[in-house]
């Protein structure tokens, strides 16, 4: 009888197709196309990163978060963020006010603009889904999106320990 460690080969074949696949995923979906597509919906110019701090902010509930969480939050150092914040808050989208406790900390804000910008732009992005998965059973749209979540869940367990 053999005792085997660790995957089969069939196993760690399987998940290098989906590696190729998620990469896939995440090409298509950064590809200047999409988010033309997706500015064309919006009717506004504003550049990828900044749509990431948007997310980043509405995903941490969009009320004061530290420079600094956000940096962290976007990948980032804070200097960074400074820029893109300070963009943001030139076009209205978000506000920076000081801490009341500690007056080196600078707390971002979405404005309501900017949460309905940022809601938008994820309609946007939902309605490509949508299409990409219109000719798709409902069960198997289900099914995905069950996988999906189980996957970025167990990923996410993974990366933060």
């Amino acid at each position: 009888m053999q005792v085997t460690n660790g995957p089969s080969r069939e196993a760690i074949d399987d998940v290098e197709v989906v590696l190729e696949e998620l990469q896939s995923v995440v090409r298509a979906l950064t590809r200047t196309p999409v988010h033309e597509r997706v500015l064309s919906d919006l009717h506004v110019r504003i550049d990828r990163s900044a749509l990431l701090v948007l997310h980043k902010l509405q995903h941490a509930g969009g009320l004061d978060v530290r420079v600094t969480d956000l940096a962290h939050l976007v990948g980032v150092e804070p200097p960074a963020i400074t820029r893109k914040v300070q963009q943001l808050e030139r076009a209205g989208l978000v506000t920076r006010a000081e801490d009341e406790r500690d007056r080196r900390v600078v707390r971002i804000s979405l404005t309501p603009a900017g949460a309905e910008l940022f809601a938008r732009a994820r309609a946007s992005y939902r309605d490509l889904l949508v299409e990409v998965m219109a000719a798709w059973p409902r069960s198997d749209v289900r099914r995905f999106a069950d996988l999906l979540e189980r996957f970025s869940t167990g990923l996410s367990r993974e990366v933060e320990e």
